[in-house]
């Protein structure tokens, strides 16, 4: 594995807790999934056809996705287009398609189906941290429109940039986010009191919304709000695993998530201080089986 700052490492790290692979190539699988646990992947998830990959995806909610593009009872751009028109809280996950057809029409086809990248074979250990940091530190704008739904298409110089928004394109983004922001807000807050009689469904529909929450976290991708939002859906995927999750939690890390929002867009107000500490989240080793 060649060096990579341990600084960009940790940061990439973060985006990898749960990464699912689909490959009905073993020795394929195999050699991405040691590749990826360098890169500091923690679970790492096979899958080897495509009717498997979209039950883990729904069941599991991978945060990044290998996915070759054809092979038996395999279509990679079927599932990207299935993935990203579906409900399950992932559906925005990072799809990174892997193959050695490197046809013009084959990577327009993954594009045009929601992909975020393609990564030609044979790779290199560069080639799959390169598609890696792309899709976990340089995050593009979510569309969801009538004729196609995923990552912007266009891709642009960096996702890092902290200066005055000056474009109207710039400006009708932020507005975006911010609407995208309250939308999914105000919907998680209204799941709590389910908690009370379906806490299970209204994890996971918390999770959804959660997913929301990132794509309005504008702005560099490392931040206090995109690492709130991360611990809180950490909490939720261990709450789902171990069957018992704590209202109170769920409230500290939203206001966690509402204080760092408010001071990024340079709108934060005099509140009651948040708790030091956080509930700890249950044990996720009810997940243990996926693990690869």
């Amino acid at each position: 594995m060649f060096h990579i700052d341990e600084k960009i490492r940790t940061r990439i790290a973060r985006h990898l807790e749960r990464v699912l692979v689909v490959d009905p190539n073993m020795a394929s699988a195999r050699l991405l999934t040691d590749l990826l646990k360098e890169l500091g992947a923690r679970q790492r998830l096979q899958a080897v056809s495509t009717a498997r990959a979209l039950e883990v995806a729904a069941d599991w909610q991978p945060q990044l996705i290998f996915m070759e593009l054809a092979g038996p009872a395999l279509d990679g751009v079927d599932f990207t287009r299935r993935l990203r028109r579906s409900t399950v809280a992932c559906r925005k996950a990072p799809v990174i398609i892997v193959s050695a057809d490197t046809r013009e029409a084959s990577i327009k086809a993954a594009r045009d189906a929601g992909a975020h990248e393609f990564l030609c074979k044979p790779f290199t250990a560069g080639h799959v941290f390169r598609r890696v940091e792309n899709v976990t530190l340089k995050p593009r704008p979510w569309i969801d429109a009538k004729m196609y739904v995923g990552p912007d298409r266009r891709r642009f110089n960096s996702g890092d940039y902290e200066g005055q928004r000056k474009r109207d394109a710039d400006n009708a983004l932020l507005a975006a986010a911010a609407a995208a922001y309250t939308a999914a807000d105000t919907a998680i807050r209204g799941q709590l009191d389910l908690m009370d009689t379906d806490p299970q469904a209204a994890l996971h529909n918390i999770m959804a919304e959660t997913v929301a929450l990132q794509s309005a976290a504008t702005g560099p991708a490392e931040n206090p709000l995109t690492r709130a939002i991360y611990a809180l859906q950490t909490y939720l995927l261990a709450a789902m695993s171990g069957g018992h999750a704590r209202r109170d939690a769920v409230e500290q890390h939203l206001a966690v998530i509402r204080t760092a929002r408010e001071q990024m867009t340079g709108k934060a107000a005099l509140r009651p201080p948040v708790p030091a500490s956080m509930p700890a989240a249950p044990s996720a080793s009810g997940l243990d089986a996926f693990i690869i």
